[in-house]
């Protein structure tokens, strides 16, 4: 009992020294001095603290808010210069289609089979008209998103772009639709000689001009995928976008090959990345459709030797040269 009586008197002498320590006022931070510098000249360790590079020589990394406008233009840039370049190489592709069309209807006229004239056509105006019609739906519903806020200036570029691309695919698919109506019309009176109004070349003009339509219509919708990421997901969506889809673009530009079975063809030449280095790039699987049709072309080939005495090395096959 000694022993604890003596601990509880130290405990009561050293109690209003604990509460009176932990009571007192916090002693604010003053800084150190550099040693050896006294008086009005010192100067305080935190002011030898040198600033960092970035406040040195405002080199602060922009944020995405201001990469949005120099990413979004950098993307149609870059899909403008495509545009620009790959015309010079891929006219061939675009007069072969239109060659086809040409040919086609020449068929139809020359064999007088109007009902599969009519059919094609229908199936090209039913596509045609689908695709006039859901584009302006998504002009009107884009139209509605966008009044219903205040608009910046950059928003506005952005809606602007992407329902200008709306717009132009409509009038094309509507243009296309347009010729292509007056194709079937005219497909009846085409081979009447009495009236010079109408002639077989005036049938074949129109249905060229129809597939000039639709080119233009499906190259609107494909910008309009990069337009739709810079509206949504802002200027690097865009540029990523953008990089993305020229492979698909310059695939599609490509010229058809013809002879597919010659060992050096010269149309087979653009396609050889495909099967090279940049074979993951072959997204639409043209080197396992290009083996598919090479061996049907060889046993077309082989039967066209054997029933008409035609070539079958080369395709469309050609009747051997008799020396």
């Amino acid at each position: 009992w000694s022993r604890a009586f003596a601990v509880s008197r130290m405990l009561a002498l050293f109690a209003p020294l604990a509460v009176a320590f932990t009571t007192l006022p916090p002693r604010p931070l003053l800084p150190r001095m550099l040693p050896g510098l006294g008086g009005a000249g010192s100067r305080s360790c935190l002011d030898c603290r040198s600033p960092p590079p970035c406040a040195k020589f405002g080199c602060a990394m922009p944020s995405l808010e201001q990469l949005d406008a120099p990413l979004g233009f950098a993307g149609w840039a870059i899909i403008a210069t495509y545009q620009f370049v790959s015309n010079r190489y891929t006219a061939a592709w675009s007069s072969q289609n239109a060659e086809a069309r040409a040919v086609w209807t020449r068929y139809i006229l020359e064999k007088g089979d109007y009902i599969l004239g009519v059919q094609t056509l229908r199936n090209g105006l039913t596509s045609a008209s689908f695709f006039s019609s859901a584009c302006f739906t998504t002009l009107s519903l884009l139209i509605g998103l966008a009044s219903r806020k205040t608009l910046s200036a950059l928003e506005l570029v952005k809606y602007g772009s992407t329902s200008l691309m709306l717009v132009a695919a409509a009038l094309a698919y509507l243009q296309s639709v347009r010729y292509m109506n007056t194709v079937a019309f005219l497909f009846q009176v085409a081979n009447d000689q009495r009236d010079e109004g109408t002639s077989r070349g005036t049938v074949m003009l129109l249905m060229v001009l129809s597939h000039h339509m639709w080119t233009a219509g499906e190259r609107m919708l494909y910008l309009l995928v990069p337009s739709v990421a810079w509206l949504v997901g802002g200027g690097p969506a865009m540029l990523a976008v953008s990089l993305a889809i020229l492979p698909i673009l310059y695939f599609k530009d490509l010229p058809a090959p013809t002879n597919l079975l010659a060992t050096k063809e010269p149309s087979l030449v653009p396609y050889a990345y495909l099967r090279g280095h940049f074979r993951f790039l072959d997204i639409f699987g043209f080197n396992t459709a290009l083996e598919v049709a090479q061996q049907s072309v060889a046993k077309s080939g082989d039967y066209a030797l054997q029933k008409y005495g035609l070539e079958s090395a080369q395709w469309p096959p050609q009747r051997p040269v008799e020396g």
